[in-house]
C-alpha cells in the first residue's frame, strides 16, 4: 500500500536526456508537436481501458527508411487483448496526423511471433533493438547506448509490483491462447531484482487477468503504440465523388485506396448500362449493396469499381458491342464474330458546384502487358505472376478481396467475385482475329488468369476511370 501511495506522488518535470549523435535515436518529441494519447486512441478506435500519461510525448527513431515514433510511456491502461485485436493493434491501423499518414500498432517484443511460452522463448524484436539502447539506468542489458532514459522516464516499474500501465504490451501473440499478447517491463514469475525491468517479459491473458502481473490485474498493462511514418501519399486534386484522401497507399506499385461510398453518392449500375450501345446480356446480381462503390488510385488514375460483379453469364463479345471493354476512342481488338466497335463510352457526374467529372466505362486490366501469351507458360492457361501481380485488378480489387492471398490487404470487398472478364486478348491470331480473352478468378486464386472464348459466359465488373474534370 505504501508503495502504491508513493507511486501516486507527482513526478518531477521530465527533462529529455542528451542524445548521442549519429545514432538511430533522434530524440524526444512533445505530444503537442505530434498527437496526444486521447486523440490517438480515438483515431484507431480504442475505447477500452483508461487514458494515462496522455501528454508523455514520443521517442523518435529513424533506422534507414524505417522512421517511427514510440510513446515515451503507455498512454492507455487496462485494455483487454481482445480490444487491442479489434483496434488492429497487431498489424496496425493507418491514420492521418497532420498532413502525413502513419501505421499505428504495438511494437514487437519477442524473438518470434506466436510464441509457445513467455518463459522459455526469449525476448527480442523492436523492443530489444530500440528500447535497450536508450536506457541508461542500472543493469543495462546491452553495451550499446544512444541516450540515458531511466525507468521512471519510460514509465516502467520501479518497485516490487507493476503499477498502472507499466507493462508495455507488444504485438507478439501466444500460439494457442486467443488474444494473449506478450508484455515487456515485468517478469512473468514475479519481482526479479537481478535484472532491469526493461529486459523482462510477461503475458496478458484475458482468461486470467491476474496472470503474469503479480496479481495487480489488467490495470498493469499499458498501450505503448508505435507510429510508423508512411511514405507521402500523392495528393489527388479533383478526384471526384467519394473520400478525398487515400486511407491506404503502396509506393512500390503507386496504388492506393480512398475507401467506399454509398450508392446515392454515385451512379447506379442501370445508369451505366444505359450508356451502352447495345443491351447487356446475362443476369443482374449484387445491386442492392448500400455502399456499392470502391474508389482507388492506380498509377495516377482514379478508378471507381463496384464491390461485386454486376452481371453474371454475360460475355466479353456482348460487352465489346456495348463499347464497354477498352475505354478508348478506337475499336481496340475486335473479336472475329463482331464488327469493329468504338470503345469510348462515357458518363458524367455533376457535383454541387457544377464541376463535371467524366468517366470512361471499361473492363479491368489483368496483366501488366497488353497481349499476354499463356501458351508459353507451363501448367496451363495462367499468366506468369510477374505479369499479373502488379496489374490493375491485383493492385485494386484483389487487395480488398478477403478470399485472395494478396500481401497487405487493405480492406474487405464483401464477398467473392467469381470470374471477371478482363480487357486483354490472348496473343494468338486465329484467322486474322483474336477470339480468346482472359478472366480473373477473384475468389481464392490471387493473380490467377484463365483463357476463355469471348462468347463464353463470365462476370462483368465495370471500371469507371476518371478521364476529365470540367470546371463551371
Amino acid at each position: 500500500m505504501l508503495e502504491q501511495l508513493l507511486n501516486q506522488v507527482d513526478e518531477p518535470p521530465f527533462v529529455p536526456p542528451p542524445v548521442l549523435d549519429n545514432t538511430v535515436f533522434k530524440g524526444f518529441v512533445n505530444s503537442d508537436d505530434l498527437i496526444d494519447g486521447r486523440q490517438l486512441a480515438s483515431l484507431v478506435g480504442l475505447t477500452d481501458g483508461t487514458a494515462v500519461n496522455t501528454d508523455a510525448g514520443w521517442l523518435h527513431f529513424k533506422d534507414g527508411d524505417f522512421e517511427f515514433y514510440v510513446a515515451r510511456k503507455a498512454i492507455r491502461a487496462g485494455m483487454t487483448g481482445a480490444s487491442l485485436t479489434a483496434a488492429s493493434q497487431k498489424n496496425g491501423k493507418r491514420v492521418k496526423i497532420g498532413d502525413r499518414q502513419y501505421n499505428v500498432r504495438m511494437m514487437s517484443g519477442m524473438a518470434n511471433d506466436f510464441f509457445s511460452s513467455i518463459i522459455s522463448v526469449p525476448g527480442g524484436g523492436e523492443w530489444d533493438k530500440y528500447m535497450y539502447p536508450i536506457y541508461g539506468g542500472p543493469k543495462r542489458p546491452i553495451a550499446t547506448q544512444w541516450s540515458s532514459y531511466n525507468l521512471r522516464d519510460l514509465g516502467l516499474p520501479t518497485g516490487t509490483r507493476p503499477t498502472t500501465g507499466s507493462i508495455s504490451l507488444c504485438r507478439d501473440q501466444h500460439a494457442t491462447i486467443a488474444n494473449a499478447y506478450a508484455g515487456r517491463g515485468w517478469n512473468y514469475s514475479g519481482y526479479t531484482p537481478d535484472y532491469s525491468p526493461i529486459a523482462l517479459r510477461t503475458v496478458i491473458n484475458d482468461g486470467n487477468p491476474a496472470e503474469g502481473n503479480a496479481g495487480v490485474g489488467r490495470t498493469a498493462y499499458g498501450w505503448r503504440p508505435l507510429l510508423e511514418l508512411l511514405p507521402a501519399t500523392p495528393v489527388v486534386s479533383d478526384s471526384g465523388p467519394g473520400p478525398a484522401d487515400m486511407i491506404e497507399y503502396d509506393p512500390t506499385t503507386d496504388t492506393g485506396y480512398f475507401g467506399d461510398l454509398p450508392n446515392n453518392e454515385f451512379f447506379s449500375t442501370s445508369a451505366i448500362e444505359a450508356r451502352g450501345l447495345v443491351p447487356l446480356t446475362g443476369d443482374e446480381v449484387f445491386r442492392l449493396t448500400e455502399s456499392l462503390w470502391n474508389k482507388f488510385y492506380y498509377k495516377g488514375k482514379v478508378l471507381m469499381i463496384p464491390k461485386r460483379v454486376q452481371r453474371r453469364n454475360g460475355s466479353w463479345s456482348n460487352l465489346y458491342l456495348a463499347g464497354f471493354v477498352y475505354g478508348t476512342n478506337n475499336t481496340g481488338i475486335a473479336p472475329g464474330q463482331n464488327a469493329p466497335t468504338n470503345q469510348l463510352r462515357t458518363i458524367d457526374w455533376t457535383s454541387g458546384d457544377g464541376t463535371i467529372f467524366r468517366y470512361a466505362i471499361r473492363l479491368p486490366k489483368g496483366f501488366t502487358i497488353d497481349l499476354p501469351d499463356v501458351g508459353s507458360v507451363t501448367g496451363g492457361p495462367n499468366g506468369p505472376t510477374d505479369n499479373t501481380a502488379g496489374s490493375e485488378i491485383s493492385c485494386t480489387v484483389e487487395r480488398i478481396t478477403p478470399q485472395v492471398s494478396i500481401d497487405t490487404v487493405w480492406g474487405t470487398q464483401g464477398g467473392p467475385q467469381g470470374t471477371v472478364a478482363l480487357q486483354e486478348s490472348w496473343n494468338y491470331a486465329e484467322s486474322g482475329s483474336r477470339n480468346y480473352a482472359y478472366i480473373a478468378n477473384v475468389n481464392t486464386n490471387a493473380w490467377s488468369r484463365g483463357r476463355f472464348l469471348k462468347t463464353q459466359r463470365t462476370g462483368w465488373l465495370p471500371v469507371l476511370e476518371l478521364i476529365e474534370v470540367i470546371k463551371p
